[in-house]
């Protein structure tokens, strides 16, 4: 994960996101106008982050952020380590 946030790619200046369009395998699709999309490449072994927002304001971002570590404290991903029991 230290390598993955090393090469976080936040971009330059690049046109403004209108909508995010999402098809699904059944031939459905939806159409999101905010939010945002967290693209992710393997450059030279490493994980390269990108993100893409749509309509997303600062305190919105706020959100978008907590939400992910909220997700994250859900699958367990911040909880004790297997094997250290000093606690």
């Amino acid at each position: 994960m230290e390598e993955c946030n090393k090469n976080m790619d936040f971009g330059n200046r690049e046109p403004d996101v209108e909508k995010f369009v999402v098809y699904y395998d059944n031939g459905e699709q939806r159409v999101i106008d905010k939010g945002f999309f967290c693209e992710m490449k393997e450059e030279e072994g490493a994980c390269v982050l990108s993100f893409i927002m749509s309509h997303v304001s600062g305190r919105e971002l706020e959100h978008i952020v907590f939400g992910c570590v909220e997700l994250g404290v859900k699958l367990g991903m911040f909880g004790e380590k297997e094997g250290n029991e000093s606690e």
